[in-house]
């Protein structure tokens, strides 16, 4: 996080992973804008406050980078409104982390791979009854014949993804094309069988993820709140 020179300026930051992602060149749109008060204090405000908190924006929100943004509160009135949207089942002592925000024990956020979400048993049925052979009954390694092929890291960044201001159709999509992109590599007697897996794991998420996106949007909001209220000592 980098402060201006002056104390007119505010910046928005981006909070990018360092593990998820790796296989998505895309920027990651901003959780928090970092913002001056009108008493000069810098603030930390959530992105789903920016609007109601009369933080002046000059850009579209999706592009937003940096510079000359501020507020018309003070620090005790963006403390009060924190406080006050505080979001359900959220609290600063068991907020969870999202990419690049800590959780409330300050450990970074970490995904679970392919196996733990609510469309994880919709996957594991597809594939036993398409491909009872050739699964492995691990839906990280599903290939039975080639245990090399590893799907975690596709499906950690899918669990970022969906932890983020990202729409759950655009993560659907690269998790299928980061899966695809696992197979490209693999030995040439299992690709074949490596891609329609990908397919069924694509399919599945975006045919059962909305429960999963919906989960880990409340958490997004959650982690942005509590960081916010900590960073901002409210």
């Amino acid at each position: 996080m980098r402060f201006a020179s002056r104390m007119s300026l505010v910046l928005i930051t981006l909070f990018a992973s360092n593990g998820a992602f790796a296989q998505n060149p895309q920027k990651l749109p901003d959780v928090v804008v970092t913002a001056t008060t009108l008493d000069g204090a810098s603030v930390m405000i959530p992105f789903f406050l920016m609007q109601t908190m009369y933080v002046q924006l000059k850009h579209d929100v999706a592009t937003i980078d940096a510079d000359d943004y501020s507020t018309s509160l003070t620090k005790a009135q963006v403390c009060s409104k924190l406080k006050a949207s505080q979001p359900t089942d959220c609290s600063m002592g068991t907020f969870p982390s999202a990419p690049g925000l800590p959780n409330a024990q300050g450990l970074p956020f970490a995904g679970n791979g392919c196996g733990a979400d609510p469309y994880s048993s919709f996957i594991g049925d597809q594939l036993l009854k398409a491909f009872e052979k050739e699964y492995s009954g691990d839906l990280n390694r599903p290939v039975a014949q080639n245990s090399a092929i590893d799907f975690t890291a596709a499906c950690n960044n899918h669990d970022g993804c969906y932890t983020s201001l990202i729409p759950q159709g655009k993560c659907d999509s690269w998790l299928g094309r980061d899966l695809l992109g696992v197979c490209a590599t693999a030995a040439s007697n299992s690709v074949t069988t490596c891609n329609a897996f990908a397919s069924y794991y694509t399919l599945a998420v975006s045919k059962k993820g909305a429960e999963a996106y919906y989960a880990d949007q409340k958490n997004l909001k959650c982690s942005t709140w509590g960081n916010s209220m900590k960073a901002n000592k409210c």
